[in-house]
């Protein structure tokens, strides 16, 4: 009987030990959740007013209606358009920089003025009318451009041309 109490003694001081360590554990565990949950209220407090800040902005609106946009693209465009897309990307960012320029922008609002107004400013326009606006600098200048402008569309591939020789994704023919 001295031996079964002196195992039950060992295994009561073993389990008592258990018990100290899963104590101290725990301790050690709540400190930590207490210390992280000190530490993090500040944070959460500063992501709820950059959420606020964000949803005053309208950046979430922005967001959905650009993921909008993105559905738009997704179900409108192949692969194969969106693969062109890309290997076009330079050249069609470069036309939108140039047609973007003051000057441009200047000239292409004024044609559209002057195309949604009918008026002649009184002027006949009979065809030597028309001849004798050719002495005018500024319609000579203004024909030269246009003259330029008709040299460039004519030396321009067709669609056919440009079917024919399609872009690859690397940049060379297929």
């Amino acid at each position: 009987m001295a031996q079964e109490t002196t195992t039950l003694e060992a295994k009561v001081d073993r389990l008592l030990e258990m018990m100290e360590a899963e104590r101290k554990r725990r301790e050690a565990l709540e400190e930590l959740v207490q210390e992280l949950s000190h530490l993090s209220r500040p944070v959460c407090w500063r992501m709820v007013e950059v959420f606020d800040d964000l949803e005053r902005r309208s950046y979430f609106g922005f967001a959905r209606e650009g993921l909008y946009v993105l559905d738009r693209i997704v179900t409108e465009f192949s692969e194969e358009d969106v693969r062109a897309l890309g290997d076009h990307i330079v050249t069609i960012l470069t036309t939108v920089r140039n047609m973007t320029q003051p000057e441009v922008l200047a000239l292409a609002n004024r044609a559209l003025d002057t195309l949604r107004t009918e008026e002649t400013d009184g002027r006949d326009l009979s065809t030597l009318a028309l001849l004798r606006q050719l002495s005018d600098p500024e319609v000579k200048r203004g024909l030269a451009r246009l003259i330029r402008v008709v040299t460039v569309l004519a030396e321009a591939p067709s669609a056919e041309e440009v079917a024919s020789h399609p872009v690859t994704h690397e940049g060379g023919s297929r």
